[in-house]
């Protein structure tokens, strides 16, 4: 072929090639511009991380990716040819030329194109940007939107909190919690809430250096919440227990010295009496009994005060006093005057029986709310749990909404549907006080913590 007119073909095809990238791209925008505008709604409802940078690489990653990609695939010289022939008006000459090749009239008819005058390459396949692209500042306005008009969406409390963490909403917060939980820790004299006020404060650092996202921030708050409810129902138990020894008759002595500090020397004298008084024994054995009854959550505890009791029942010093030294091991979370603190705690208690917590009425409130109660609906709602509350905590009744029940109350209604909800709230709006009491009654039976 005439190398003048190849040369002229090349510089069209890359120039046509330019045009199919740059068509690409602007196309590509529009995919990217969908991704990122898909990611970033995402993340408000469902708190993904990094919107702002994510959306914005989509954005920028798949026409690029696009424009690479067109820009490295050749266009066949027939099809540059034919193009050429459409922009110069030149009757097929280039595409005849093309198609004649290695003939006998390849010759003549290649310099025939070859000497047609033409104007400047960059007029005949200029490159120009499809109709299309002149909408590209709507798909940043929306992107834009998105980000900084629409509200994120509140996370849920997360299941299984204690109060003092339920609503818990972002790792920033998660700081001034691990100060109330050494707080908590300190005034106890609780190494194990201390600990894990610190593995919070490590989580949070570790999402402010970014080594984590917000999503397993999250999930690691949630594990360790787990642990921090449990450490707080041990440690009851482990007050309740003391408070249980120190109050009986049997073991009075032992509970006191032990709230006080003195717990080695109080489990030695009462491994000295052991066997002199059979009917001391049996008492000391009882109490101990009792107690580990009461520390029912901490297992631990509850396992070496009846081992504690099964030696005081034989008599047998070195197991009765190896089995208070476990006790005591796990004894050793609670402050000085532990025995008093959980006098105090149980007084509290039948104080407060039939009150429910401000933040768990606060929680059902939001949550009839956003199930589609209006506002008078709800006020009621709440207002015939707290009276039947009061009349059945002011009665001893065991069924009072107390905050476990209502904890549970409000597991279930986030698993009701639309008319489950409808009903249960005319049930609520014509309930006399008699159908309320059989209301908590259902739900004692019905909660699988309830009493």
């Amino acid at each position: 072929m005439n190398a003048i007119l190849r040369d002229r073909l090349s510089v069209w095809e890359k120039r046509l090639r330019l045009q199919a990238a740059v068509r690409a791209a602007v196309y590509g925008s529009f995919g990217g511009a969908a991704i990122a505008a898909g990611y970033v709604g995402g993340a408000k409802l469902w708190h993904w991380p990094q919107p702002l940078w994510i959306a914005a690489g989509a954005f920028a990653a798949v026409p690029a990716i696009a424009f690479v990609v067109r820009s490295m695939r050749k266009i066949p010289l027939a099809d540059v040819a034919r193009a050429a022939d459409r922009a110069t008006g030149s009757d097929d000459r280039f595409s005849t030329a093309l198609e004649l090749e290695g003939t006998e009239w390849a010759a003549l008819v290649e310099r025939d194109a070859a000497s047609r005058p033409l104007p400047d390459d960059r007029k005949i396949f200029a490159t120009r940007f499809p109709r299309i692209s002149r909408w590209s500042f709507v798909t940043a306005a929306i992107i834009a939107a998105l980000l900084f008009l629409v509200p994120e969406r509140s996370l849920p409390a997360i299941a299984g909190l204690p109060n003092d963490l339920k609503g818990l909403e972002a790792p920033p917060e998660m700081l001034a919690a691990a100060e109330e939980l050494r707080q908590a820790g300190a005034e106890d004299g609780d190494p194990r809430l201390a600990e894990l006020g610190k593995e919070l404060e490590r989580i949070d650092e570790a999402w402010r250096e970014g080594k984590i996202d917000r999503k397993e921030a999250l999930a690691r708050i949630g594990e360790v919440n787990e642990q921090i409810r449990a450490e707080k129902e041990k440690a009851a138990a482990r007050k309740d227990a003391l408070a249980m020894m120190a109050e009986n008759s049997g073991s009075h002595d032992l509970g006191h010295r032990t709230s006080q500090g003195n717990g080695a020397q109080a489990a030695t004298d009462a491994a000295a009496k052991l066997g002199q008084n059979p009917a001391d024994d049996m008492k000391l054995a009882e109490a101990l009994e009792r107690a580990a009854k009461a520390a029912g959550k901490d297992k631990e505890l509850a396992e070496a005060l009846k081992k504690a009791a099964e030696a005081a029942r034989r008599g047998d010093k070195k197991a009765f006093e190896e089995a208070m030294k476990k006790a005591r091991e796990r004894w050793n979370g609670l402050s000085k005057n532990g025995a008093e603190q959980a006098k105090k705690d149980a007084a509290d208690r039948k104080k407060n029986a039939g009150k429910m917590d401000e933040k768990l009425l606060k929680e059902l409130e939001r949550l009839l709310k956003a199930k589609g109660w209006d506002d008078k609906d709800v006020q009621e709602a709440l207002d015939r749990l707290a009276r039947l509350s009061k009349k059945l905590g002011q009665d001893g009744d065991e069924g009072a909404m107390d905050d476990e029940k209502l904890k549970e109350l409000i597991e279930k209604i986030k698993e009701m549907d639309a008319e489950e909800l409808k009903k249960l709230a005319e049930m609520l709006k014509n309930m006399s006080e008699e159908e309320l009491k059989k209301l908590a009654e259902e739900l004692q039976k019905n909660c699988p913590g309830g009493s």
